[in-house]
Order: structure tokens, then C-alpha cells, then sequence
């Protein structure tokens, strides 16, 4: 310091908390069967500087930010905001269109999504929904309110029929969602807080009839299993072939 007081300036960090996602509903989504729906939370916390521009060119400094969903294999993505999108910090409900009527904002997803259509997971392609101001250059109040906010996304998914049906052996295998987010700056530079994820486990029926006498198993046999304390009957259909002994949920 060569014998001069030193000068030390201290600046709050600018943080963006790590993304985290949870079943919207753990009882019901974490043991899944064919064509139930599964309803996840992505949660985010924006920037706090997120509203400000730069000095030299007045642009704003963070242009959009993106959430991707990452289903796995065995899932299909159906799309964001069906059902409630939280926003602030978590006391309003309210649908992703006016969300975006709010805050002035617009959004581009990618794929586009159209129920019942579904994005097939693979455990690395992305189901992208970006979000930035309607009109940067001029009012941007609403931008502005959402720093420093968390926010939480609606996603659905639901069972990959097709996959299970040729992928048998993977009916009791976890599926891995995945998701993550960024914040892009307007020079085009890319921030990702991080990564999480969630497991899912498909609800499997095995059943085996056998001959009472000689224990042979009986193939062909058909089943009619009655749900308990509720009319009617659930339904099964054998995947991996006559006598593979694994049923699915119909």
C-alpha cells in the first residue's frame, strides 16, 4: 500500500437465486401412470438490476430472460401456464396471458405447443418459453417491477404412451425432468444460475396367472381389476408383447 491509506469500496452482489422445481402436486405426481398429466413448478428469482439501461446506449441491460423445461424419457411436455402462474412473490395467481398483460411483456416459446400436442423428452432437448418487454425502448415500468422478483412457472407433462409401449423394461425406471433458466444481457452475454431436477417414477401392475395345480402360467389370461371404494373398473393394457406380465394403466 506503499504507506497511504487504502480505499476500499464494497458493492452488493448482484445475485440471481438457482432455479428449483417441485411437483405441484408430490402426493399425486411423483407415482405416475399412461395419459395422467403432471403438473411441475419452476421457481426463479430475477435480477435485482434487472430494469436498468446503459449509460452509453440506452439500451436495457438484460433484453429477456428464458426458461427451458427438459423432459425426460418416458415424458412429453405439454406447455407452460396451463393452470396458475405465480408471480411476485407467490400470493397472486393468475394465467401466463395475463401475466403478460401486466407487466407489459411478451413471449416466444420454442417449440410452440399446442395441447394435447406434446414435446417428446429425450433428457436433453429444450422446451424454451422466453419473456422480455413488449416495447424496450420506450415504456418499461413493468419490466422494472419484476426486479429482484421470484417467480414461479406452471409446466405440464404428461406419460409418453409410445415409449413405454416399445420400451417396457423402462416402466419402472425414474424419469429425470430437468430444468433451467437465463438471463441474456444485451451485448448477447448469457448468465445461468444453475440446474434442477426432479424424478418421477411410472405406476406399473404386474400380474401372472398360473395353473392352480400344475403352476403353469396361463397365457392369454385377462384381468378386470375394480379401483376400491370407486364404480366401475380400471383398465390394463399388456406391454412388450403377449406374456411380457407387465401392464399399464388405460
Amino acid at each position: 500500500l506503499n504507506g497511504t491509506t487504502p480505499t476500499i469500496n464494497i458493492y452488493p452482489k448482484n445475485e440471481m437465486g438457482k432455479l428449483t422445481k417441485e411437483f405441484a402436486n408430490p402426493t399425486a405426481d411423483q407415482n405416475i401412470s399412461v395419459s395422467q398429466h403432471i403438473s411441475y413448478d419452476i421457481s426463479l428469482k430475477l435480477p435485482r438490476d434487472l430494469g436498468e439501461r446503459i449509460a452509453a446506449t440506452g439500451n436495457l441491460k438484460y433484453k429477456s430472460f428464458t426458461v427451458n423445461e427438459i423432459p425426460g424419457l418416458g415424458l412429453k411436455f405439454a406447455g407452460y401456464g396451463l393452470g396458475a402462474t405465480m408471480v411476485d412473490d407467490g400470493t397472486t395467481k393468475q394465467s401466463l396471458g395475463d401475466f403478460l398483460t401486466q407487466y407489459h411483456l411478451t413471449a416466444v416459446a420454442d417449440p410452440v405447443i399446442s395441447f394435447p400436442n406434446g414435446f417428446t423428452g429425450d433428457g436433453t432437448s429444450k422446451a424454451s418459453l422466453t419473456i422480455s418487454p413488449a416495447t424496450p425502448a420506450a415504456d418499461i415500468t413493468g419490466w422494472e417491477a419484476l426486479a429482484g422478483k421470484t417467480l414461479k412457472m406452471t409446466v405440464i407433462c404428461y406419460i409418453d404412451m409410445d415409449y413405454f409401449l416399445t420400451h417396457p423394461d423402462k416402466v419402472d425406471a425414474d424419469i429425470v425432468n430437468k430444468a433451467n433458466y437465463k438471463v441474456t444481457e444485451d451485448n448477447g452475454f448469457e448468465v445461468v444460475p444453475g440446474e434442477d431436477q426432479v424424478k418421477s417414477i411410472t405406476a406399473k401392475y404386474k400380474f401372472q396367472k398360473n395353473d392352480a395345480n400344475t403352476g403353469h402360467l396361463l397365457t392369454g389370461a385377462k384381468f378386470a381389476v375394480s379401483e376400491s371404494g370407486a364404480p366401475g373398473y380400471m383398465y390394463f393394457r399388456e406391454v412388450g408383447g403377449q406374456g411380457s406380465g407387465v401392464y399399464m394403466l388405460i
